[in-house]
């Protein structure tokens, strides 16, 4: 078993995008490139060019990109229209059925 097949089901799974064993098996675009093969994909630069753009400046890319929240904190409830009325109502209905 090769490295990759050890490897990319467990990176699937941490995605939070694989929900049942059968998605694992898929195609999803999902690649995976050891250090290796990556060094080997930038070899046309050179070795001290294809290492930098290995090492340094992934971490470089990184720490460009703004940090952010998908869901911001605090309480957040739901605004409906009228709801106060729509309670009240509801209680209504629901003390005289009992």
């Amino acid at each position: 078993m090769k490295m990759k097949d050890i490897i990319k089901p467990i990176l699937l799974y941490g995605s939070g995008t694989i929900y049942n064993a059968r998605q694992y098996k898929v195609d999803n675009g999902f690649t995976l490139e050891l250090q290796n093969e990556m060094l080997n994909e930038f070899s046309y630069l050179g070795e001290d060019i294809s290492k930098r753009n290995y090492y340094k400046n992934t971490n470089f890319i990184a720490s460009q990109i703004e940090e952010i929240r998908p869901i911001p904190t605090g309480f957040y409830p739901p605004k409906m229209d009228n709801a106060e009325e729509i309670i009240r109502i509801y209680d209504l209905r629901e003390s005289y059925r009992i």
